[in-house]
């Protein structure tokens, strides 16, 4: 039985749970919240017919990328042979916008730097047109003063920055340049728009202390208020790049403390109160229960103008947006077929490699059409 000193760490968390809910409810549409709670509370007898519209839309402008992250896909050779020189055609981009009416966000990346798309600043601008929140994530290398001058023209809501460490030798280790690089293009970025600045970084073992400094880091620039951070998936990238999963759920939980407080302290806000370690099972690659990000989360279109399974998946194409109509796909056969799947907890390689689910199949049947599934 609990003693008495276990009181204020329960309250604690109870309190970061409840600001994660308010967080996700703040960007959520009611009917995604609704669609939540029921692939929560129905599991495999949920429908897999989403009646709520995105509030989040991924779009993959390029794969192109000028650094090689030691845990990306871009840092496999094989990988950008194949995939690592993709961009969304720009008069497809323009055409698939007015179906993405009533989305609350869009992000214009994914695997690639936005910055290295020819028509970014059209693209943002274009989509500012129809989407009030319109956000890119950079890795900061080729945020010039006249680029910046650019961004907030186009009428850029929010810019993410990956810092994966707050020391030099951790963060080139990482990212393989130097941190200051980054620091001189993000101050004159802060100098000269008001534009809000969130500074995203991914987790691991190797990095874990370096990001214990990260929320007094941040106060270096007025406008970085937030930090986001995500811990580290994909087993094949973190054995070939020799950064582990975080050790153990103890050391995890004495970071956030230590972050979270300090964060408080600064009145700096953060998703660190409700990151969870690595779910049950997880780091076995035995995790149970059901992947919502087809019914829920943000949905991922492809450079080639396709939904993907997740925004990690965005080498494999459901169905087609451009042809079809976005409303159209969203509900389409492979889109479904994929959504009874995860419903059905049967997951393939790709989805145990990278996110540690149990697999089920020997294969991601990506070499056969996916066909509509029940629901």
């Amino acid at each position: 039985m609990s003693g008495p000193g276990a009181w204020p760490s329960l309250l604690r968390r109870l309190r970061w749970r409840v600001r994660g809910i308010r967080m996700r409810l703040r960007e959520r549409s009611p009917m995604t919240l609704l669609k939540y709670a029921e692939v929560a509370l129905l599991g495999r007898r949920a429908s897999t017919w989403c009646y709520n519209f995105p509030s989040h839309v991924l779009v993959e402008l390029t794969t192109r990328c000028n650094l090689r992250c030691v845990w990306c896909n871009q840092a496999d050779d094989d990988w950008r042979e194949r995939h690592g020189d993709r961009e969304f055609d720009y008069e497809a981009f323009l055409r698939l916008l007015p179906q993405l009416k009533g989305a609350k966000v869009i992000q214009l990346y994914n695997i690639g730097e936005p910055l290295m798309y020819p028509r970014i600043f059209d693209a943002i601008a274009e989509a500012r047109k129809v989407i009030p929140h319109v956000r890119i994530t950079t890795n900061g290398t080729l945020l010039t003063e006249e680029k910046s001058r650019q961004l907030a023209q186009a009428g850029l809501t929010q810019l993410n920055v990956s810092i994966d460490g707050t020391d030099p030798e951790t963060f080139k280790r990482v990212r393989g340049i130097p941190l200051e690089k980054v620091e001189r293009n993000l101050d004159a970025f802060c100098r000269l728009t008001r534009i809000p600045v969130q500074l995203w970084t991914v987790i691991s073992e190797a990095n874990l202390d370096s990001l214990e400094r990260l929320p007094d880091y941040a106060t270096r620039w007025p406008n970085a208020r937030h930090l986001h951070f995500q811990m580290v998936n994909g087993f094949a990238l973190t054995d070939r790049a020799g950064t582990p999963w975080v050790s153990s759920a103890e050391r995890f939980e004495r970071f956030r403390e230590r972050v979270l407080a300090r964060c408080n302290e600064l009145g700096i806000e953060s998703n660190i109160s409700h990151l969870n370690y690595y779910p049950p099972g997880t780091l076995e690659r035995r995790r149970d229960g059901t992947c919502r990000a087809l019914f829920t989360e943000q949905v991922a279109i492809n450079h080639a103008g396709a939904i993907t399974p997740c925004c990690g998946f965005s080498s494999f194409s459901l169905d087609e947006v451009l042809s079809k109509g976005f409303r159209a796909a969203w509900n389409g056969p492979s889109v479904r077929a994929w959504r009874r799947r995860m419903l059905d907890r049967d997951y393939g390689p790709y989805c145990e490699n990278w996110c540690g689910f149990k697999k089920v199949r020997d294969a991601d049947g990506l070499d056969a059409p996916v066909e509509a599934g029940g629901g």
